[in-house]
Formats: structure tokens, C-alpha cells, sequence
């Protein structure tokens, strides 16, 4: 699921013609956010062939940070997601890399603190796309990213992202944060 197919076709397609990007994950950095060598470690880890051409597909997707219209990226991390691996080997650069996105206009890292109590969140990963006022939502698991087609279903997650978002640190905090988990992992 994660090197081809309609799915993954049309998540990417979503991705780069949205306006507003909002995105959850828990065990995982969000791939847009990825390194090469957290993603390399990801795709070996899943068992996918031919890992150095999934990778270089997979930072392909990072083209939307330097295009002219960036679109607006709030991504939500459970800071478990810095603690598994591959984060041993390959979290220094990883969380480097997310400072420096953080900075970016156009995107908002949150961290839920591993103190949080338990939230919806921890049930998988949910991103919402938003382009000319149309939404698309997928959910992620272990069966891959697959889209929610029921409006009314996509409603209900919009109000679930909305919870997940409540136990999120702000931004700012959220940077502070990854500046501390920075020098835990080095």
C-alpha cells in the first residue's frame, strides 16, 4: 500500500493540491516531516522492495514546503512517536529537521506530551485535506491510509480532530519541546 495504488495515489494527489494539510499521527513522524534515513529505516522495517526508490519518492512529497503557495500544515505528534525506533539511530537528524520545519511559516508542529492522558488520538492516524472548500479525510492503521467516504463519518472525525487537538501543546511550547527531546537523543 505504501509504493503504488489508488490510495496512496489519491493521499498524495490531496496532498499537493490542498490548502490547509491538518494531520495526526502517534507512533510515527508524519511523512511529510521525514528524513530520508528515518524513512529508509521505516520502509525496511515494513518490508517494502526496492527501499532507496520508495525513499526517493517518499522526499519527492517535501516539494510542497519550497513551492511558491505552500499550503498551511498543522501536524499532531504523540511524543512517543521520538522514542521507537528507528528513533535510536536515526532521531538527532529527525528532530533537527522538525525545528527547522516548525520555523516554516506554513507549518505548526504540536506535540501531545507523553504525560497526556489517554486521547481518541492514540486509535490511529487521521489527515484532513482542504482544498477550494471541499475536505478529504483519511485514516491510517494497519491496513494503510485508507479514505473516508461518508460525510457523515468525515464529520465525526472533524470533531475528533478537534479533541486531539485540545490535548496538543501549543506551537511555541510545542518547539521548546523538540529543542529539550533534541538533546535526549543525540
Amino acid at each position: 500500500m505504501y509504493e503504488g495504488g489508488s490510495v496512496i495515489g489519491d493521499y498524495i494527489k490531496d496532498e499537493r493540491t490542498s490548502r490547509v494539510i491538518r494531520l495526526t499521527t502517534n507512533n510515527v513522524i508524519p511523512a511529510l516531516f521525514q528524513t530520508a534515513d528515518y524513512a529508509r529505516a521505516l520502509f525496511t522495517a515494513r518490508g517494502i522492495n526496492e527501499v532507496d526508490e520508495a525513499v526517493r519518492k517518499w522526499m519527492e512529497r517535501q516539494a510542497i514546503f519550497r513551492g511558491p503557495n505552500p499550503p498551511n500544515i498543522t501536524a499532531i505528534i504523540d511524543q512517543a512517536a521520538f522514542f521507537h525506533p528507528p528513533a535510536r539511530v536515526t532521531m538527532p537528524e529527525q528532530v533537527e529537521k522538525l525545528i527547522d520545519l516548525a520555523q516554516l511559516p506554513c507549518v505548526r508542529i504540536r506535540i501531545i506530551e507523553k504525560e497526556a492522558n489517554w486521547h481518541i488520538g492514540l486509535d490511529g492516524d487521521l489527515t484532513i485535506f482542504t482544498a477550494n472548500g471541499a475536505q478529504r479525510t483519511y485514516i491510517g492503521g494497519q491496513l494503510g491510509t485508507l479514505p473516508v467516504t461518508s460525510a457523515k463519518s468525515g464529520d465525526l472525525l472533524e470533531v475528533i480532530w478537534e479533541e486531539i487537538s485540545e490535548v496538543a501543546l501549543s506551537s511555541s511550547k510545542s518547539l521548546q519541546l523538540l529543542k529539550m527531546i533534541a538533546k535526549e537523543v543525540v
